[in-house]
């Protein structure tokens, strides 16, 4: 009984672990409230800082509609 719940917990943490994994680093304006893909061009030559996506959904931005329009990073690098 004590393995399965062990076998549980370390499951459990592993898929929090896993989304915690795919937030990668998004881009924000200083007085934006959106978050954004580093190919966005909303934000092409403007003044941005990088941060994780978790970070900037902590700070209650949201994703860019044009950009991130699901909410999700597009993992491929261009």
């Amino acid at each position: 009984m004590d393995h399965k719940i062990c076998i549980v917990a370390i499951v459990a943490v592993g898929v929090c672990g896993s989304s915690l994994a795919w937030a990668g680093n998004v881009y924000v304006l200083p007085q934006g409230k959106k978050y954004h893909a580093a190919t966005c061009p909303l934000i092409h030559e403007a003044q941005v800082t990088e941060m994780d996506e978790n970070a900037a959904k902590n700070q209650n931005r949201k994703p860019c509609k044009k950009c991130l329009p699901d909410g999700k990073q597009d993992k491929k690098d261009d």
